[in-house]
């Protein structure tokens, strides 16, 4: 079956009045910030070959990614600078961080359980 050009779908005269239109404008604020929270996680993986296996260490390793002047001394640069990044990077450490502190503890914990139980 041959298509004719005259059954296009969008004729060259709507493509035109697309181009201008904003499609933001037109979803619902519910859409929209679903949107905007997605792209702001975006945000925190680094590139598709430098993932790694946590939260905090894709949010660390992305932020390393946009770091200028560390001169390969990460961890030094970041003690030096931490006044300086962001709040909502400082927040995340500070709560992944805790996070892993506790589990840390909780597997020392759950190790000397077992170990009772079994004696």
């Amino acid at each position: 079956m041959e298509e004719d050009d005259s059954d296009e779908i969008i004729t060259e005269t709507d493509r035109r009045k697309l181009q201008f239109l904003n499609w933001r404008t037109r979803c619902s604020p519910i859409v929209m910030s679903r949107v905007y929270h997605l792209s702001r996680a975006e945000e925190d993986y680094p590139a598709d070959h430098r993932v790694l296996p946590t939260r905090l260490g894709n949010i660390m390793r992305s932020t390393e990614d946009r770091l200028t002047g560390a001169q390969d001394d990460v961890e030094g640069f970041a003690l030096r600078h931490r006044q300086g990044v962001s709040p909502r990077v400082q927040l995340q450490h500070d709560q992944f961080r805790t996070r892993l502190d506790m589990y840390c503890t909780l597997f020392y914990v759950s190790l000397v359980l077992c170990l009772e139980r079994v004696s």
